[in-house]
């Protein structure tokens, strides 16, 4: 059967948390039209191979909790 359109949009988050080729993560922010990206526990245990350094890379860090280690990053435009 065809995948869903939710199956679809899953794949192209975790192709956002955890991709290491920039052209694709920028493609998926393009397409979602994406501002802001949070990384926080739920996401880290969601992607345990979440890439830290390409999403910080995606522009400025908005907000840290050192303690809870949660961002979230403004993307350039």
């Amino acid at each position: 059967s065809e995948p869903s359109a939710l199956d679809a949009r899953i794949g192209d988050i975790k192709t956002i948390y955890t991709s290491t080729d920039q052209a694709a993560v920028r493609e998926m922010i393009d397409r979602y039209q994406v501002e802001y990206i949070f990384v926080g526990k739920m996401e880290k245990e969601s992607f345990p191979e979440l890439n830290d350094s390409m999403i910080r890379s995606l522009g400025e860090t908005v907000f840290e909790d050192t303690t809870y280690g949660t961002y979230i990053v403004q993307v350039a435009q």
